[in-house]
């Protein structure tokens, strides 16, 4: 905890003496919660308080799994995939993935390069659910992108970039 207190203000009190008001600052460390930053000021007409927090604690390695929230339903999804980044089979095998997630797969193939470094799911307007849907399955980074001239249905095409990680069931 760090005290400090603010220089006196001398002011005049019927000619007895000096009257002094001092401002109080205090800045005190909140307990550690871990990955946890906290600001907050609090100001009145008499005190003036500050505290702000930012903890990194170290973290033990840990797995959890969590199922994703469909905004619509996978089977209702066509998907085709394609390879941006040049891995052997890639696009088939997450075809295959997602199929068995319950996707529906339109095909597959390999996009017009293979310098995609985050993978990219590219939808028609109007059917950002089925792209969102996508995304809460690929593992891995992945860039949301509108494109006006795909179909009008629920297909979305799915390219694959380095930082592609497989597929959550």
């Amino acid at each position: 905890m760090v005290l400090a207190l603010g220089g006196g203000k001398p002011s005049a009190s019927g000619g007895h003496g000096t009257t002094t008001t001092t401002t109080l600052a205090l800045a005190t460390r909140a307990p550690a919660r871990p990955s946890t930053t906290l600001a907050r000021t609090k100001a009145s007409s008499t005190t003036t308080t500050s505290t702000a927090t930012s903890t990194t604690l170290p973290t033990a390695s840990t797995t959890t799994t969590v199922a994703p929230v469909d905004l619509v339903s996978p089977s209702s999804v066509l998907v085709q995939v394609v390879n941006g980044f040049g891995g052997s089979n890639a696009a088939t095998d997450a075809a295959s993935a997602l199929h068995n997630a319950g996707f529906t797969i339109n095909g597959t193939g390999d996009a017009q390069n293979f310098t995609y470094h985050e993978s990219v799911i590219e939808y028609s307007p109007g059917n950002l659910s089925a792209a969102q849907t996508l995304d809460n399955h690929v593992v891995g980074p992945v860039h949301l992108e509108q494109v006006s001239d795909l179909p009008a249905n629920d297909e979305v095409v799915l390219i694959l970039g380095s930082t592609y990680g497989g597929v959550a069931a």
